[in-house]
């Protein structure tokens, strides 16, 4: 299903010219079911997550001061508990140096292969758990333990 234009310009109303979403954004159907389009849309959900908890964390009670950016940076690596909260991606957590701790994210790699009609196919070959610190591979058939 496609999101209403109205739905759309009230997004874009709020956004700078550069950031405006396309007429036809919400159209893209193949877009909308791909897994590609699923997994960028976790992580960003994550990450603007991340953002609104640390905005909370730097003003708690007001509007976000203008060095927010300065703030948020020096919130995120000096917060002695970390920031840490339940995400799309599962659990979500930062390390000292605000980068997203390893342990709270598993990768997976694929080959993406134009197809005969001109479009994309993903094809997994690798996937790394860093919780369990558990690697595995794909042979197109089959997943195989890597360690």
């Amino acid at each position: 299903t496609s999101t209403p234009a109205s739905d759309r310009d009230a997004i874009n109303e709020l956004l700078p010219l550069e950031w405006q979403l396309p007429a036809d954004f919400f159209n893209d159907d193949a877009l909308m079911a791909s897994s590609l389009a699923s997994d960028a849309a976790a992580y960003a959900y994550d990450a603007i997550a991340a953002l609104g908890l640390l905005a909370c964390e730097v003003a708690p009670s007001g509007p976000l001061p203008t060095d927010f950016g300065t703030l948020g940076w020096q919130n995120m690596t000096n917060v002695t508990d970390g920031l840490r909260f339940n995400g799309t991606t599962g659990l979500v957590e930062f390390n000292e140096f605000g980068s997203r701790d390893k342990l709270t994210a598993n990768f997976e790699l694929h080959n993406e292969l134009l197809d005969a009609g001109g479009k994309f196919e993903r094809e997994p070959l690798a996937r790394y758990d860093f919780a369990t610190d558990h690697f595995d591979w794909y042979d197109g058939s089959k997943w195989y333990d890597a360690n």
